[in-house]
């Protein structure tokens, strides 16, 4: 055309320096300059005489990363109308979804890496495509879809850079829908066929989860344990010796689990799991009725970890394990404390309700009624309602108001509990009707029949 290209001296030399193959036949000068030019992010300016090449920050755009995105899109749309038989023109389909995928435009994105699957098969990206296909549909939330393109994909490109990962994705969706069996099949795949790659040190982590979700403890142990022993895992090490321990736990093997989290707490450098498993070691002592020992680790880890998460749960089972020792007025006092500082907790209406246990143990029934009581009548409690209508109807039965304490055994029936906690409300409405002198209805309780 005979202009003169001129480049600001802000643009470096590298952004210049690709050599691209144009048809000039068919192509118009302008074209050729936006698409070239503006796919660098860059700005022309065209004259008669010359193309002035600079940023757009030069040019008073607001963002120039934004301007960047905006143009590198309108110039690979502009090209696909322009030119459909444009021998390259797949780059610009392939561009566009990689820019969708990455802006969380899934949906978008698919329909850029369908159309050069479906019509350009010989693109050198195509394969990458395929792959991009099944990550469109995961981030879409299409389990199916992404799983059978994952798995057309390593079809069709067996040897393919992300084969493997293309088979961990489709474990992990399956592990995700619960068909357990189909994701082991491939974790153990990946383990047997591809035992050199980092991905299959994922894999059998994987499978140990996989094992662990299905509560097959044993099996996920054993996967566990043979991780560790082969020492080839040193930056999941933390993660595989936690699990040990919690398995252990899971399998009621206390002593064992103490064993692995008493080490973990011991030895290891800060991490991610270490207040769990500090917590998870005083549960054991716990679940084996070492109430002291318990509280002082629970105690241990609300000042060690005074932060963490699990301090809501730090501070029920300080006071659980402190009511199993008879010591009330100080489990009061801790889990008062507990509410205090996580009033909005999960576990605020436990603590609550451990709070009326302890004035129950004490003897103090009418205190422990007005606390079950409180938490009966709070909706957020709905879990708790019918053992706290239990122990209401429990309290007022200990201070012989039995007409009153019927009316709570109803009120817990209500709720349909399992049949043990039926099973023990019948018996205490029997016991009322007893103690009343009604001796027919307490017959019909006894034999499970509402009165």
């Amino acid at each position: 055309s005979g202009r003169k290209i001129i480049i600001d001296e802000d643009i470096g030399e590298k952004m210049m320096s690709s050599v691209v193959s144009v048809s000039l036949e068919y192509t118009p000068f302008t074209d050729i300059i936006e698409i070239l030019i503006g796919s660098e992010g860059l700005e022309t300016v065209v004259s008669d005489d010359i193309v002035f090449v600079t940023v757009p920050t030069k040019l008073d755009l607001i963002s120039s990363y934004d301007y960047y995105q905006e143009k590198a899109v309108q110039v690979y749309q502009m090209a696909m109308i322009k030119y459909p038989q444009y021998k390259n023109i797949a780059n610009a389909y392939y561009e566009l979804g990689e820019f969708y995928l990455a802006s969380g435009l899934p949906a978008i994105a698919l329909q850029e890496f369908r159309v050069i699957v479906e019509k350009y098969q010989d693109y050198p990206k195509e394969n990458v495509s395929m792959y991009n296909i099944g990550k469109c549909y995961e981030m879409l939330g299409d389990t199916e879809n992404a799983i059978q393109s994952y798995l057309q994909y390593t079809k069709k490109y067996p040897r393919d850079d992300h084969v493997v990962d293309a088979f961990l994705k489709a474990a992990d969706l399956w592990r995700k829908q619960k068909d357990y069996q189909k994701a082991i099949e491939i974790l153990k795949f990946i383990i047997t066929e591809y035992p050199d790659k980092d991905t299959a040190r994922l894999a059998e982590l994987r499978l140990g989860y996989t094992y662990f979700e299905m509560e097959d403890y044993i099996s996920a142990l054993d996967t566990f344990s043979g991780m560790k022993e082969r020492n080839q895992f040193n930056e999941f090490q933390n993660e595989i010796e936690y699990q040990i321990g919690l398995c252990y736990y899971l399998m009621g093997k206390y002593s064992e689990a103490i064993g692995v989290f008493n080490k973990f707490v011991m030895y290891k450098q800060e991490n991610d799991l270490l207040d769990d498993a500090y917590y998870k070691l005083a549960d054991c002592f716990f679940m084996m009725k070492e109430y002291l020992a318990a509280f002082k680790l629970y105690k241990g880890a609300l000042s060690e970890f005074n932060e963490s998460s699990l301090s809501p749960y730090g501070f029920l089972y300080s006071g659980k394990s402190l009511r199993m020792l008879n010591m009330f007025g100080t489990a009061k006092k801790i889990l008062r404390e507990g509410l205090s500082s996580y009033p909005d907790s999960v576990y605020a209406g436990s603590m609550n309700f451990e709070i009326g246990l302890c004035y129950y143990e004490d003897e103090n029934f009418k205190r422990a009624f007005e606390v079950f009581e409180e938490i009966a009548r709070d909706e957020r409690n709905r879990d708790l309602t019918g053992q706290a209508n239990l122990y209401a109807g429990i309290c007022l039965s200990g201070e012989k108001q039995y007409r009153r304490a019927l009316e709570f055994y109803r009120k817990a029936l209500d709720e349909n509990g399992t049949v043990g906690e039926n099973d023990r409300v019948f018996g205490l409405v029997g016991d009322c009707y007893t103690e009343l002198g009604e001796l027919a209805k307490a017959v019909m309780a006894y034999q499970k029949e509402v009165p």
